[in-house]
């Protein structure tokens, strides 16, 4: 069998990733070895039966509280063998939450009440959970293979998850090589538009808006004694009569969606954050796939660049 080009960045990955731990290396790396190659979440026994584990099993106990793991170092290793975008493109971040339900741990002091979909109705629900928040990259626009670039559990005590995600934004960012091209970050609607705004990173984030969001347009010239406006008049994302004539659109046709419409509003803000303006936007396509009816337009905020 001919080896595949794979096999040489895989080796030298496996050997930087292995160097750049310290104490009980040996057993820490085949842990992770175990880990990638098991069918799904196992405990720490079973992991040491793995096959790819080949040590005897009291050393990986020994090795999580002895060993030593440097995330700095994992990540700027991840980020040294992360392909560029093709044909010049940026590289797409996506962040999210996962839940791991966990009622039966009342002695756990991390765990937090988490959303959870699960089969028959409701579908969803609120539960004492572990809630992790992840970054990944997408390599592969409309592939659901994606790399992961960090992942942080979220306890009590962390803040919410807009702000966990703005810490493990500014870790990756700060790993990338000098001269990467700027990152697009996407975030679903649980997400605050108004952190990411004023947190003022490096890189451009499209958050999901919920379609009953109210934001505001800047106030226009004062014509009179007193306090100076705060807001404009509303713009209601359910109210078209409040949208007005956007600042640009543009269309296009694509072969799975239909004719696409994308209109743009700029310098939007919240009740409360007169200070952290964004640009509003508006995706809607003809129709969907497997739908019937025509789908309702997907409302987006901008933050960052042109």
């Amino acid at each position: 069998m001919q080896p595949t080009t794979a096999a040489p960045p895989l080796r030298s990955f496996r050997q930087e990733a292995y160097r750049s731990l310290g104490r009980r290396k040996d057993t820490l790396f085949e842990l992770l070895e175990a880990a990638l190659g098991s069918s799904g979440p196992a405990n720490l026994v079973h992991l040491s039966l793995a096959e790819g584990f080949r040590r005897r099993w009291p050393s990986a106990s020994d090795a999580l509280a002895e060993g030593q793991v440097y995330p700095a170092r994992l990540r700027a290793l991840i980020h040294r063998y992360l392909d560029a975008p093709a044909d010049g493109g940026r590289p797409v971040w996506v962040g999210d939450t996962t839940t791991w339900a966990r009622p039966a741990a009342k002695t756990s002091p991390e765990r937090t009440w988490g959303h959870r979909s699960a089969a028959g109705v409701p579908q969803d629900g609120v539960v004492p959970a572990w809630e992790y928040e992840w970054l990944v990259d997408v390599p592969e626009i409309g592939s659901s293979w994606v790399l992961p670039l960090d992942v942080e559990r979220r306890g009590p005590t962390d803040g919410t998850a807009t702000e966990v995600a703005i810490g493990q934004l500014r870790r990756t960012l700060a790993a990338r090589p000098t001269g990467a091209a700027r990152p697009v970050g996407t975030y679903d609607s649980n997400y605050d538009p108004i952190t990411f705004v004023r947190a003022d990173l490096p890189l451009d984030i499209l958050v999901r808006l919920r379609s009953n969001r109210k934001f505001f347009r800047p106030p226009g010239p004062r014509t009179w004694r007193g306090r100076p406006p705060v807001h404009g008049p509303a713009f209601k994302l359910s109210d078209p009569a409040t949208h007005g004539t956007p600042d640009r659109t543009a269309t296009l046709d694509d072969p799975v969606h239909g004719q696409v419409q994308v209109d743009v509003w700029e310098h939007l803000h919240g009740q409360a954050a007169a200070d952290a303006p964004f640009t509003l936007v508006r995706v809607q396509v003809e129709r969907l796939p497997r739908h019937v009816k025509t789908p309702k337009p997907l409302w987006l905020a901008w933050i960052g660049g042109p």
